[in-house]
């Protein structure tokens, strides 16, 4: 399935990764610690210029260990 960017990217990138055009961009993205601790975090997402598909999409350390101690 593809994924769609769903919002404004807060920096946006044109670069080479391994021989092809890709963008890179990253957004701000808010979770809930507990469900009513406001957390902030960076998302940054790489995506095919030709195609439009996304080749990765990663977040910060904290935020995934936050979600794999408390999923």
């Amino acid at each position: 399935s593809k994924k769609t960017i769903d919002k404004i990217p807060i920096r946006l990138t044109l670069r080479e990764n391994n021989a092809e055009i890709v963008y890179e961009y990253s957004k701000e993205q808010e979770e809930k610690l507990f469900g009513f601790i406001p957390l902030s975090t960076k998302i940054t997402t790489t995506v095919s210029a030709k195609t439009g598909e996304v080749h990765s999409e990663g977040s910060s350390w904290m935020l995934d260990f936050i979600k794999k101690i408390f999923a």
